[in-house]
């Protein structure tokens, strides 16, 4: 491994993490690659590495560096995406299940009528 000395900078514990999982591109399994292609962040505090396709590795034309605001408007925008006609806010005041335990069950391919199936069930028992 090179001798950088970043292995303290924000830009090296983004791509530390990004390596920890497999979605990205093989030139950013060695750091220099990596911070040859992002740069450093801005220098202002509240910026976010973020990739622009969550479908697609982590990679040169698929990140950016956002404002944390930036990040949350589009965090937002997903949130609003719907199931069966109801968003994951919706479906997470219906039933009370976690936005994102309601996100994990939909990425697992759960069907509309079993999202909410374990609630019914509490409701049925009571």
């Amino acid at each position: 491994m090179a001798h950088h000395g970043m292995s303290r900078t924000k830009v090296y514990k983004v791509w530390a993490n990004i390596i920890q999982g497999k979605n990205h591109v093989k030139r950013w399994e060695t750091f220099d690659k990596f911070h040859e292609d992002v740069g450093d962040p801005p220098t202002e505090d509240g910026f976010v590495f973020a990739r622009l396709d969550s479908k697609k590795k982590h990679g040169p034309s698929n990140f950016e560096w956002r404002t944390k605001k930036e990040h949350a408007d589009a965090e937002s925008d997903r949130r609003t995406r719907k199931v069966d006609g109801k968003t994951y806010q919706e479906w997470a005041e219906e039933t009370g299940i976690p936005i994102e335990t309601l996100k994990k069950r939909v990425r697992r391919g759960w069907k509309p009528e079993r999202l909410s199936a374990d609630v019914q069930k509490k409701k049925v028992k009571e």
